[in-house]
């Protein structure tokens, strides 16, 4: 039996033919018709304003939680700063040189 061209045009194909005309018949109208070139302000949604908004809520209501972290990890750094200025360099090598060959295995 033939496979051969049955002279009907899948309706995908179809569709794409459609949208290309519409995108190049506006490319060809965008001068004689300026509604096409810019968007409609009212059309916009502002997403952005809404995740600001969501951020400035999150953030008020888990400032003491970021507050925490902010002094468990500042009073963590402030006793290690201060353990590695007070320890001569020597004992630092050799306590990072431990470390080291700890995590090595």
């Amino acid at each position: 039996m033939n496979q051969g061209f049955s002279g009907r045009l899948p309706t995908s194909l179809l569709v794409w033919i459609l949208a290309g005309m519409v995108a190049g018949g506006s490319v060809f109208l965008r001068t004689e018709l300026p509604w096409l070139v810019s968007y409609p302000e009212a059309w916009v949604i502002p997403v952005a304003d809404w995740a600001n908004a969501g951020m400035a809520w999150f953030i008020e209501h888990f400032r003491w939680f970021f507050r925490l972290i902010t002094w468990l990890l500042s009073w963590a750094m402030t006793w290690i700063l201060g353990l590695l200025a007070w320890l001569p360099w020597p004992a630092t090598i050799t306590v990072f040189v431990g470390i080291a060959l700890i995590a090595g295995g």
